[in-house]
């Protein structure tokens, strides 16, 4: 198991390097050969998801932070990737639970701290982070 963790981290390495180089394509093919050596890490799910999140690609931003809390559901990080990738696909709401969890496990994080007041300010009164409009011709009276 030693040599996979190695492996995996040795890759998610060069992952790193490809997104802080702003190459994002890259670096989510680099942390999906990780995820093959150890599909157990949750850094490397929290890690593609932040990728395609500057990929603009919210779906697959949600499944891999999913990925990360189910296997680290006490690590705060996860919670956040999953606000920010919800808050990105316009789920505000559910977005603003990701924040609650992440700010409960780690209360002084100023960027958690942050990003939920956002996210909570996108927030339509009761709590809907969409709006209803089949129907609305009617309920304007103009249809």
């Amino acid at each position: 198991m030693g040599g996979t963790v190695s492996v995996c981290g040795d890759i998610k390495g060069k992952g790193n390097e490809h997104f802080k180089a702003g190459r994002y394509a890259d670096a989510v093919l680099i942390y999906s050969q990780a995820l093959d050596a150890d599909p157990q890490d949750h850094t490397v799910h929290s890690n593609r998801s932040a990728a395609r999140l500057k990929l603009n690609q919210p779906g697959f931003a949600v499944s891999d932070a999913l990925s990360c809390v189910s296997l680290a559901p006490t690590w705060p990080k996860g919670y956040f990737r999953l606000g920010q990738a919800l808050t990105l696909g316009g789920k505000h709401a559910a977005a603003t639970e990701c924040f609650r969890k992440a700010l409960a496990l780690t209360p002084d994080d100023a960027a958690v701290r942050v990003e939920l007041e956002k996210t909570e300010k996108l927030c339509l009164p009761g709590g809907r982070s969409y709006v209803y409009t089949w129907g609305a011709t009617e309920a304007t009276g103009r249809g």
